[in-house]
């Protein structure tokens, strides 16, 4: 019986696990090495990584593109191929334009699928597959799909999304936000899609999606901490807000800051808000009841250290890894209908739910007079997270070749 190999190519490292994208594919590639697959890594330098971390994790089936070289733009044929392909996929997006077939929004903001994929790319997994003749391809993030053509049926190709990107510059645009990252016209999605055998999403409202697009059925998979007991202590009406600096974030503390937080010191004066993260190199706060924690290097320390976990994002997509993390420590969860992506479904009284200033203050304050809802809260959350983890643990056994 062949050797259970399987390759994952991805633009984002496994190592420092500090970010959920991270954790993400760091934990699906454990699922793997538990299911004693001979795991291999093609990563594709684009990020700062800890590459002897890697290397420790991976030993020799990890395999590097430098940065240079995914840069790389000496004018060799298939370079002149792609900037020529690039240049006609320009000119068919200003006709359609001008037909009025795609919006000027589109136009601006949506890029070609394939068109940052590294022309270096196709030789180096050509060769990998041919030494080690791979049974599965996992790869990460739509925009680096094309790496899946490079494999013929033989090979189990599996795609993990991690986010919907089909006009995702649109969020931004919603909240006043200049639109950053991928965002793709619904026609290149749906081309990723279709370069797949089983597609990965990290919640089911993008599995529906992907599934109505490329008419092939999507399965939820996502990093699930470590399910820890909540410990004892005594509530001090502490909340706890963690994350990283980017613009959705920022604007999110700022508005609960500036009108949701004073409805709940209105009631409880005595609360305290401790925010932890590199948020916090972005803030400037000179507030008795604001705590800015910065780094978090001890998770189970910090969700201790309070009552109730806040995500009151205003927009975003993707699921929220800080969301499913505090539920995973029995943390009561507070959270906008944005802010508890992927953690809802099915709701088993395990969290809260409230979409404006009023309601998110209503139920903080109501947790706050009510411990023995803040103390069941907890037991929900550890049993709604355990019940997910082996579903979707469940559903990946059913379709990775045994």
């Amino acid at each position: 019986m062949p050797l259970k190999k399987v390759l994952f190519i991805s633009p984002t490292p496994t190592h420092p696990s500090n970010a959920g994208n991270r954790q993400h594919i760091k934990s699906l590639v454990g699922f793997f090495k538990e299911q004693n697959w001979d795991t291999y890594f093609l990563y594709f330098a684009y990020e700062d990584c800890n590459v002897n971390e890697m290397g420790s994790y991976f030993g020799s089936n990890l395999f590097i593109i430098p940065r240079k070289d995914l840069f790389d733009t000496h004018k060799t044929v298939k370079y002149i191929i792609q900037k020529l392909i690039a240049k006609i996929n320009g000119y068919k997006r200003k006709i359609q334009l001008q037909l009025g077939v795609i919006k000027k929004e589109e136009y601006l903001y949506n890029s070609e699928l394939d068109s940052g994929f590294p022309t270096i790319a196709k030789s180096v997994i050509k060769r990998l597959q041919e030494k080690n003749n791979f049974r599965v391809v996992v790869c990460e993030y739509s925009f680096m799909s094309k790496a899946l053509t490079f494999f013929d049926s033989r090979v189990l190709k599996i795609l993990d999304t991690h986010d919907r990107f089909t006009n995702r510059f649109q969020t931004y645009l919603n909240n006043d936000l200049k639109p950053s990252w991928a965002s793709y016209f619904k026609s290149q999605e749906q081309k990723a899609l279709k370069r797949a055998d089983v597609i990965l999403a990290v919640h089911q409202a993008d599995a529906d999606y992907f599934s109505l697009l490329s008419g092939k059925k999507a399965f939820v998979f996502n990093y699930v901490p470590a399910i820890l007991n909540r410990p004892c202590k005594e509530f001090q009406k502490t909340l706890l807000y963690l994350a990283s600096a980017n613009d959705i974030n920022l604007q999110t503390i700022d508005v609960f800051i500036k009108m949701t937080f004073p409805l709940i010191l209105k009631k409880h004066p005595d609360t305290i808000l401790v925010i932890g993260g590199s948020i916090c190199e972005k803030l400037n706060i000179q507030d008795n009841n604001i705590i800015l924690k910065g780094h978090v290097d001890d998770l189970q320390s910090f969700y201790a250290s309070g009552d109730i976990f806040i995500n009151p994002e205003t927009c975003g997509t993707g699921y929220k890894v800080k969301a499913l993390e505090a539920l995973s420590y029995g943390m009561p969860l507070v959270a906008s209908s944005a802010g508890a992506a992927g953690v809802t479904d099915p709701f088993e009284n395990h969290l809260f739910i409230a979409d404006n200033s009023i309601e998110f203050a209503a139920v903080i304050n109501r947790l706050f007079s009510n411990n023995d809802l803040l103390a069941s809260t907890s037991v929900e959350a550890l049993r709604w997270v355990e019940a997910y983890k082996e579903k979707i643990i469940k559903d990946l056994l059913q379709v990775i070749p045994s």
